[in-house]
């Protein structure tokens, strides 16, 4: 997602009582945002899907983390006209989350349409790749779920494969998404894939030995 630098953005972030960017929330967050679940979303972008969720489910916490400022603030401007106040915005580099979230906090962990960073070379940039996982493993609760969505499907079978070598469980699999009605809000920009006719990859994974 290419997206021009908005100069006064890391400033309007840093003045937004929505935005956290400390770790004084670690350990916190359910009794900060008033919910007994808490959901993230890693790679929000410009906020349309963390926007649609909060509204689909206003008693859930919800926190929106985006590592470019500029598209963070982007997705600000959309979520700050929210009369909901169960979610934050974060922003910042996911290899941090653990320093950001206490152990077992979060239920589930949204990775909607990331960048697939298709080169050999960047294949450690990938969100599914397992220096991420061991930061997801670290903040989840023992049943919380990781759900992923993406229009690529070699980072979908990546995914897959690295999923499993990592020691997590695939309780849901699917290579097309949307060819049935789903509860499952749909952004502008998943949409275009839609329209395009590109099948949109799911994959639902939570760690083994959870009864």
């Amino acid at each position: 997602m290419r997206v021009r630098h908005i100069p006064n953005a890391k400033k309007y972030l840093e003045n937004s009582k929505l935005v956290v960017n400390d770790f004084s929330n670690k350990g916190k967050w359910k009794t900060i945002l008033n919910s007994e679940t808490l959901n993230i979303e890693i790679g929000c972008g410009k906020g349309g899907y963390a926007y649609q969720m909060i509204q689909q489910y206003p008693d859930n916490a919800f926190v929106a983390i985006e590592k470019n400022p500029s598209i963070a603030y982007l997705a600000l401007l959309k979520l700050e006209t929210l009369i909901n106040n169960k979610f934050r915005l974060m922003n910042f580099d996911a290899e941090l989350l653990s320093e950001y979230f206490d152990e077992a906090e979060v239920d589930n962990i949204y990775l909607n349409f990331s960048d697939p960073w298709p080169k050999k070379r960047t294949t450690k940039r990938r969100l599914s790749h397992s220096k991420f996982l061991s930061q997801y493993a670290k903040i989840l609760k023992p049943e919380g779920k990781i759900i992923m969505k993406t229009d690529n499907y070699q980072l979908f079978l990546y995914s897959l494969n690295s999923f499993v070598e990592n020691g997590w469980e695939v309780i849901e699999i699917d290579t097309d998404f949307r060819s049935s009605l789903k509860e499952d809000p749909i952004t502008e920009y998943e949409q275009k894939f839609i329209n395009k006719n590109i099948k949109i990859n799911r994959l639902v994974v939570r760690r083994k030995n959870v009864e």
